[in-house]
């Protein structure tokens, strides 16, 4: 039954009773539509509430994706969920930034970020703990394996095999989580 229905039903009915009867029946409605009334904002409240708790206390993810592609990226972040494992993507270097504010177990960082250029500050950046899997088209392998010796990181060439990077950082979460434990 709809408000509307609900309302010309009561009404009705109301025209049935007594006087004394009507102010009585008025006096629950009223106090009926007082207490939904404050359980309609209770609930907002709550909700709200609970929207900027979740916000603020989300659990780290276990990889985060710094790739400017947005095909490329979301790809690889589906990929990595279907896996099995948490993952969030960024595009620019100020979302990079504040996805490893939340400390991820392993970035995905593509070397070169389009009109940002080059990503490789993040990799002083990082929090200890986090470790990373450089994606390059660079075809110096030599250049490539020097940096990710440097920067106590794993490489991979594009273009990239969604299914051996999910290998490879599944294999790099593992490793992260026996060295934190």
């Amino acid at each position: 039954m709809s408000a509307a229905q609900a309302l010309a039903s009561a009404l009705t009915a109301l025209d049935a009773l007594s006087e004394r009867e009507r102010v009585a029946s008025v006096r629950v409605v009223a106090a009926a539509e007082h207490v939904a009334g404050e359980a309609r904002a209770l609930r907002r409240a709550v909700t709200s509430g609970v929207r900027a708790w979740t916000a603020d206390h989300r659990p780290r993810p276990c990889v985060l994706v710094v790739e400017d592609a947005d095909a490329l990226r979301d790809g690889l972040v589906a990929a990595l969920h279907a896996a099995g494992l948490d993952a969030e993507g960024a595009r620019t270097l100020a979302e990079a930034r504040g996805g490893l504010a939340r400390t991820p177990a392993v970035v995905v960082l593509d070397v070169h970020l389009g009109a940002e250029g080059l990503s490789l500050p993040l990799l002083s950046e990082r929090p200890a703990v986090t470790r990373v899997v450089i994606v390059s088209a660079h075809t110096d392998v030599t250049a490539l394996d020097a940096l990710a010796r440097s920067q106590r990181a794993d490489w991979m060439p594009r273009p990239v095999d969604a299914v051996s990077l999910t290998r490879l950082v599944a294999l790099v979460c593992e490793r992260v989580k026996e060295a934190t434990q």
